[in-house]
């Protein structure tokens, strides 16, 4: 009995990654609206990101992704599924079942589960009580690659080290002075901070759009009241380093000196996914 302690005590000095090392849960998003693309180039509902950090390769094939503890209840990767040495995974959660796209979708709202189970059906990672996403496109994962504590993301890391600003604020959304609506002469826009704001913001985080495309840091920054004069579609949020950024606002503002007898409705979207 002496000897094997004293073999695996050296067993585990000599190798103490391969011993301790494991595929993670690393990452996850419960509502995936136009981040991460698939090999489709579609937008799968949710997703989950899985991280080997071990040296060696690891074949998940036949091993079970779930949202119920029962692993009979899970999806199982049906054919060979490698994840390289400290390498990541994205599995699509989005109720397809085939390829790496699950039967089943990530719930946003609280008290959703994660299982990963391996080929032998023993549970290799589990998250439980995950939070209701506090806005699209928003993504929940360990601090660090393997790290015990979780927190959400300013800038989402899909496939790649999770690193980064990590934040618990959702910022609110600008005030508009004038709502979208049917108008015969130009409009002048003004946005304005909401009730409360946090601390740190400011008009000059407001970023907004004239062509119907998200804001992003690279959009204009607010500065005064915004001139339309023509048909436009007018998207704003604030975006701030240290806090969670919002879905951004969209008011339609119809200019024109015609008469519609009967009630309008302005449908918006983004001219990428009109083309393509």
């Amino acid at each position: 009995m002496k000897n094997i302690v004293v073999k695996l005590l050296i067993l585990w000095i000599c190798f103490p990654v391969f011993l301790s090392a494991k595929v993670w849960i690393n990452e996850f998003m419960q509502s995936n609206v136009d981040l991460v693309r698939d090999a489709s180039q579609e937008f799968p509902d949710s997703w989950i990101e899985l991280y080997n950090d071990s040296n060696q390769a690891i074949d998940i094939q036949n091993w079970t992704i779930s949202d119920n503890a029962d692993y009979r209840q899970g999806w199982r990767i049906p054919s060979s599924t490698i994840i390289g040495p400290k390498s990541y995974l994205i599995i699509y959660a989005d109720r397809v079942g085939r390829g790496l796209h699950t039967n089943f979708r990530i719930e946003s709202s609280n008290g959703g589960e994660l299982y990963l189970f391996n080929a032998a059906n023993q549970q290799i990672d589990a998250v439980v009580n995950i939070p209701r996403q506090p806005a699209p496109n928003i993504s929940r994962g360990r601090i660090s690659d393997g790290h015990t504590s979780w927190s959400y993301f300013v800038n989402a890391t899909p496939g790649s080290t999770n690193t980064g600003k990590t934040a618990s604020i959702l910022l609110p959304s600008p005030v508009f002075s004038v709502s979208g609506g049917i108008f015969r002469n130009a409009v002048n826009v003004s946005l304005s901070l909401p009730q409360f704001p946090p601390s740190a913001i400011s008009l000059s985080n407001i970023h907004y759009t004239l062509d119907n495309t998200e804001p992003t840091v690279n959009s204009p920054t607010y500065t005064g009241a915004i001139r339309i004069s023509s048909t436009t579609v007018l998207r704003a949020k604030f975006i701030h380093p240290d806090y969670l950024t919002n879905r951004a606002v969209a008011h339609t503002y119809i200019i024109t000196t015609k008469n519609y007898p009967l009630p309008v409705v302005s449908i918006s979207i983004d001219p990428e996914y009109l083309w393509d």
